[in-house]
């Protein structure tokens, strides 16, 4: 139940979020807190999400990353979402704001350890989604 609430409460910074990459790799002792391995083995491992399976594991009694990183297909239409989506109704930073959409909020797209594709690379999305679509610009 811990693992909804604290994704619950994070979730009140931002309007929407979707994800491409999932997993990560533990580099340093403050990636134990993160956020994200808890909701991954939660929510999206009793879901059975696809992207998820096999990116956590227990250890130690706690859950981590297991360091399995995985990157949806190219054609999968989660790419364009931020190209077409024309934000939120009522924005987290109130009315007449823009929207906060936040892309990769299940893993690091910056991971050092790993080679990031141009398919999974922030900067392909990277001149529409700063300005909310048609209503931020």
């Amino acid at each position: 139940m811990e693992t909804v609430s604290r994704a619950a409460d994070c979730a009140a910074y931002w309007d929407r979020t979707e994800n491409v990459v999932a997993g990560c790799h533990v580099v340093e002792h403050s990636c134990l807190n993160c956020y994200a391995v808890s909701y991954a083995a939660g929510i999206h491992t009793a879901n059975d999400v696809e992207l998820y399976r096999g990116t956590t594991e227990l250890k130690h009694g706690r859950k981590t990353w297991s360091g399995l990183l995985r990157v949806k297909p190219l054609n999968d239409p989660t790419y364009t979402i931020p190209l077409t989506w024309q934000g939120a109704k009522e924005p987290v930073m109130g009315p007449g704001k823009p929207s906060i959409f936040w892309a990769n909020s299940m893993a690091d797209p910056f991971d050092p350890m790993r080679f990031m594709d141009a398919r999974a690379s922030p900067e392909r999305c990277r001149p529409r989604a700063a300005c909310n679509g048609p209503r931020g610009r």
